[in-house]
This record gives structure tokens, C-alpha cells and sequence, in this order.
């Protein structure tokens, strides 16, 4: 075939994929739980009560269900009266509500979760940690002045489905922020038409193909006439507006089985139409960002949160060791190897 001198024309249309349509809709959640298996610090809850700047705490959960970290601004009080150590920490954050009554006796874990809220990353971050404290493990809570707070062992309760499929539906605009490389504001409801283009753009994205329709002929200006073509290999880039905002798709790669139809002569050059000898066909997609877009779909698809990397295993021993050291009054590695009791006593309570 001749040089193409300028650009082909064309009109080519997606096919819906098959998939299930997104229709969250706003609602709050609410969840209550209790454990006998309580440990509390002894000088961390007292210390912590007295903050009047920071009231950061970590919430470190490991259960059946996930392992999550999370720093939320908590404040230590104690309640009861005739100095009983009784402990209520509790504070409020990216519209959850987390309240832990802590005692000798045993603790209470209450939760409130409002619908609402602009960032996914910190959405569903907030729910991770929700999932995980339904499980079956343990939560420690950490001051980060004052060591550890207290220990609760957990067991497994039920979860609100409907929370459930939130998750999995900001796992979808987690996906497509990490191949389009922009940040999406989610609005405080969910239309029709916005639920069903996440779920078209994540089915692209994941399967990196598109099915297409090419309706009309196709025409190209080429430096000399064209005897016969049984193929066109052409590219376009393509973006859709999502909650205000475009996101790019990438490159839209089409090999198209074709046949000349006619071609006339303009000046110096030729206008050739080719005719689809298929009605649909299946298009690749180039992302945006090449290989690094896949790379953090694949991550965010397997459940990490962007820019959220998983601790360690070493470090998460390491805070389990330094808070039961907090908990039995010590306050270093070194004092731990030179008596055998206490370190036989934090491995009972503290199974790392």
C-alpha cells in the first residue's frame, strides 16, 4: 500500500462488556462487639489519658480477616468511679465513629461508619480496617508518646454484606485512578450512568481489550492509488468523563479486515474508503502509562492501597515485642535477654 499522507477517518463504537452494573447507594453502618481477653498497660492508659496535643493512636489489627495498621486520633479517658481501671478511647475520623471500652473484666468495640467521603484510598482504608476487626485475632492499641495501650483478642463476628460490596466497589475506582494516573472526588450518590461507566472501565482495564463496532466506511489520503488492502492497522486515544473528570483510557489499537470500496483522485494525492469485512471486532488497549499502569492495577487489584505498602513481618514482631515490654514495665530489648521470666511471660501474652 501507498504512504498515508494524513490521518484515517473513521467511526468506530465499543460494545458494552457484560458485566454487572455498579448501584451503591449511600447508607451508615454500625457494629458491636465484646471479649473477655482483655490486657491493659498499666502506665500507657494513664499517661495517654493525660495527652492535650496529640491524640493519635495506632490501631494494629491481625485477625483471620486482614492485617491493618491504622493512626486515628483516639483520646484516652478513664471512666468508672473509686479509681477503677476502666478506659474508654474513642474519637472520630473520616465519618467513622471507634469507640473501645477496655477494662480488666473485658472490653467492648463500637463502631459508626456515615456514608460519605471524597478520597477512595481513605475510604476503603477505613473499611479494611472495619473487615479486620470483625475477624478472629488480635488488636493492640498504641500511643505513639506512651507504648502500648492495651490488647484485645477477637473473635470472629458477622459483617454488613452491604459493606462488603462498598469495598469492592472502591476497589474499582482504586483501579481506575492507578491506570489513568488521576485522583477522583466520589460524589455523595451514585447515578445510573456513572455506576455503569466504572464498571465498563474497570472490565477494560483489567482485561486490556475492548470489543468494537465500525460503523460506515473507513477513507485515507495516500500519496498514490491503492489496488487491494485486506487489512488497516489503526489507533486512536480515547477518554471519559467520570465524576467531572477525564480519564484517560489509553491507545484504542485496531486491526481491521478490510476491502478497497473506491478511491478518487485529489490533486496530488488519492482518497481511498476501505469497507470493515467484519461488523465487530476485538481491539487492544495500550495504557496511559505503559507498564506502570498495569503494575499498580494488578497491585491494587490484589488488594493493596496505594501508596500503602504492608509492613514488614520483622517490624510488626518488633512493635508486638516493644509493646509487651511496655506492658510488663520494661523498656528495652536488653533487659528482655537478661531475665528469663519476663520474657517467658511475654510470650504468653504476647505470641509473636
Amino acid at each position: 500500500m501507498s504512504t498515508v499522507a494524513t490521518a484515517y477517518e473513521f467511526k468506530a463504537e465499543p460494545e458494552l462488556p457484560p458485566v454487572e452494573r455498579w448501584s451503591i447507594q449511600p447508607r451508615d453502618h454500625s457494629w458491636a462487639a465484646q471479649t473477655p481477653d482483655v490486657q491493659l498497660a498499666p502506665l500507657g492508659l494513664p499517661s495517654a489519658e493525660q495527652r492535650r496535643e496529640e491524640y493519635r493512636v495506632l490501631i494494629d489489627v491481625d485477625t483471620d480477616r486482614g492485617q491493618v495498621e491504622m493512626p486515628l486520633p483516639l483520646r484516652a479517658e478513664q471512666i468508672g468511679t473509686n479509681g477503677s481501671s476502666a478506659y474508654r478511647v474513642t474519637g472520630t475520623q473520616y465519618h467513622l465513629t471507634l469507640t473501645f471500652e477496655l477494662s480488666a473484666d473485658g472490653g467492648t468495640i463500637h463502631w459508626q461508619l456515615d456514608p460519605g467521603g471524597r478520597d477512595a484510598r481513605g475510604r476503603a482504608a477505613v473499611i479494611d480496617l472495619l473487615i479486620a476487626l470483625s475477624g478472629r485475632g488480635v488488636v493492640v492499641l498504641t500511643d505513639p508518646e506512651f507504648g502500648a495501650l492495651a490488647q484485645m483478642h477477637l473473635s470472629s463476628h458477622p459483617l454488613d454484606d452491604s459493606l462488603l460490596e462498598e469495598r469492592r466497589f472502591l476497589t474499582d475506582i482504586l483501579i481506575i485512578e492507578a491506570w489513568s494516573g488521576r485522583r477522583l472526588a466520589l460524589p455523595d450518590e451514585l447515578d445510573e450512568a456513572a455506576g455503569n461507566l466504572v464498571a465498563q472501565l474497570t472490565h477494560w482495564m483489567r482485561t486490556r481489550e475492548m470489543s468494537v463496532r465500525f460503523i460506515g466506511s473507513i477513507s485515507g489520503v495516500t500519496s498514490g492509488p491503492v489496488k487491494a488492502a485486506d487489512e488497516l492497522r489503526l489507533h486512536e486515544y480515547v477518554q471519559y468523563s467520570l465524576f467531572g473528570i477525564w480519564v484517560p483510557l489509553g491507545r484504542i489499537n485496531y486491526r481491521v479486515p478490510v476491502r478497497v470500496s473506491r478511491e478518487s483522485r485529489e490533486g496530488d494525492t488519492w482518497r481511498t474508503w476501505f469497507q470493515p469485512t467484519k461488523a465487530q471486532i476485538t481491539a487492544t488497549i495500550t495504557p496511559p502509562h505503559g507498564a506502570a499502569s498495569i503494575r499498580r492495577l494488578r497491585s491494587v487489584d490484589s488488594g493493596e492501597l496505594p501508596r500503602q505498602p504492608e509492613p514488614r513481618a520483622t517490624d510488626r514482631r518488633k512493635r508486638a515485642q516493644a509493646a509487651a515490654l511496655a506492658l510488663v514495665g520494661q523498656s528495652t530489648a536488653s533487659s528482655l535477654e537478661e531475665d528469663d521470666a519476663i520474657r517467658d511471660k511475654i510470650r504468653r501474652q504476647w505470641p509473636t
